[in-house]
């Protein structure tokens, strides 16, 4: 491969994390902030 084409590899890779990035700092997963509350109510249950 040419340097020319190793380059364009490179930058696209780049982007493309840098696009994840921003699309999970634009929409974030809310699931996570669910399973402490979900968490306690088990731990509860196991001690009664």
């Amino acid at each position: 491969m040419t340097n020319t084409t190793v380059l364009m590899t490179d930058m696209a890779i780049l982007v493309g994390i840098f696009l994840l990035g921003l699309l999970a700092k634009l929409f974030p997963r809310t699931g996570h902030r669910q399973q402490p509350a979900e968490n306690q109510k088990h731990s509860s249950a196991i001690n009664d």
